[in-house]
């Protein structure tokens, strides 16, 4: 902390300060050597000026340089050296600029003492004082950066978490994409239309947070046109959402994985029809997203990548710093996801 800031942010104690060293130099001086008025104030503020810079220079120096060790030691002896300096060099310039007498030079030397130690005693506190406002200030700059660093490291995660796509989901639509060629190329090349808009769309979100609710929806139906061209009529999706919903903002790209992972457990092994549940509703300041698919606990799929809800529930830990947004729970051969997300007010 520099002496600028020092005296911006502690007016009152400095200008008291400066007015009890100004009446108590004038009153030893009148008392020891019975000057006049102009010349008591003429040497008071000689005194004063260099006491000044040289409390100027003391704070510099240990701006600019403080040892790790022993640093108030430090800070002592330089102000005992600078104080040395102050005294000698304003008595120089006062002995011979002003008319004294005998009388006066003998009784203006046996203020040595004193004027040293007020010289000392002042550039000493103002020394610690600024050390003091070095070590918050150094500490300040230590919680700045290691907070900068943090929320890099989790818009990093947070960008990796959001940009990656499934790749399971990818090979499986094109594997399907090369058995339609051959038996219906007309499906073929609508599923290679909806994939591109889906992928095109997942990098025009890229770099987008948030989302309204709606748009995210209709990303999820892109999704959704590619799956039931791949399942064909033993998929269907019933939604039933809440009008209220539509505005409010969530996660991009949220919403995707979570209706995968039900599909995935949904048609795994069978062949039968599978009905996935979607609701999304808000309640008790919450955006609350249900999503119910059947299961078979004896024809559970092979591990994939390892993304899925647990990617999810990362990414809404470090968005949210919650760990109680994604609750999963199987009942009678019914696995059920509940995704919360708190309403954000822009």
């Amino acid at each position: 902390m520099s002496i600028i800031e020092y005296i911006k942010q502690n007016k009152l104690p400095v200008i008291g300060g400066v007015i009890a060293v100004f009446v108590l130099q004038t009153t030893y001086l009148n008392q020891f050597m019975g000057l006049s008025m102009g010349s008591l104030i003429g040497m008071v503020s000689v005194f004063g000026i260099l006491l000044v810079l040289f409390t100027l220079v003391t704070v510099q120096v240990l701006n600019y340089y403080t040892p790790q060790k022993n640093k108030y030691a430090f800070a002592l002896i330089e102000s005992l050296v600078i104080a040395c300096i102050h005294v000698l060099l304003a008595r120089y310039i006062v002995i011979h600029n002003f008319d004294f007498s005998v009388t006066q030079i003998y009784n203006f030397s046996l203020l040595l003492p004193h004027q040293l130690t007020m010289s000392f005693l002042i550039i000493a506190t103002i020394s610690m004082f600024s050390l003091r406002g070095n070590k918050h200030v150094q500490k300040t700059q230590v919680e700045i950066r290691e907070m900068n660093a943090t929320e890099i490291l989790r818009e990093a995660e947070l960008n990796k978490l959001q940009q990656q796509l499934q790749p399971h989901f990818l090979f499986n639509s094109l594997n399907s994409i090369n058995a339609l060629i051959i038996i219906s190329p007309d499906e073929a090349r609508e599923m290679i239309q909806k994939l591109s808009d889906f992928l095109r769309t997942t990098l025009k979100r890229a770099d987008e947070q948030w989302v309204e609710f709606k748009h995210e929806l209709d990303y999820l139906q892109l999704y959704l046109d590619i799956e039931k061209i791949r399942f064909g009529h033993r998929l269907e999706i019933k939604t039933i959402v809440d009008p209220n919903t539509l505005e409010q903002k969530i996660p991009t790209l949220l919403l995707q994985p979570i209706i995968e992972n039900a599909i995935k457990f949904g048609l795994y092994g069978t062949t039968q029809n599978v009905i996935i549940e979607f609701n999304a509703k808000v309640e008790s300041n919450m955006m609350v997203m249900t999503i119910r698919n059947p299961f078979d606990n004896e024809m559970l799929p092979q591990k994939g990548t390892g993304f899925g809800l647990t990617g999810i529930k990362r990414r809404l830990y470090l968005l949210y710093a919650r760990n109680d947004l994604l609750e999963t729970n199987a009942n009678e051969n019914v696995f059920t996801t509940i995704l919360k997300t708190p309403l954000k007010n822009d």
